[in-house]
């Protein structure tokens, strides 16, 4: 059975762990699929690059936007983009 995570968060929003950490503990869990959707930002991406091999399972590329839709802030959660600088 393969297990993932695709809704995590690093200190770069309101999360509390390392991009390192995080990448650690995913590879620890034994995760087949893993993603770091912070808030409104792509920034882990650039650390998750220089890092990549303390995970051996595939990383989906992910972000969690805010937006108001009908007067409510609502957050949306988007996989598979593009992270270009």
């Amino acid at each position: 059975m393969d297990f993932i995570d695709l809704h995590t968060h690093t200190c770069y929003s309101d999360g509390t762990s390392t991009v390192e950490n995080s990448l650690k503990c995913a590879d620890k869990l034994e995760l087949s699929l893993f993603s770091v959707t912070d808030h409104n930002t792509v920034d882990a991406y650039d650390e998750i690059d220089s890092l990549r091999y303390l995970f051996r399972g595939d990383i989906l590329p992910g972000v969690e936007l805010s937006t108001v839709f009908y007067g409510e802030v609502i957050e949306v959660l988007g996989y598979g983009i593009n992270i270009v600088e």
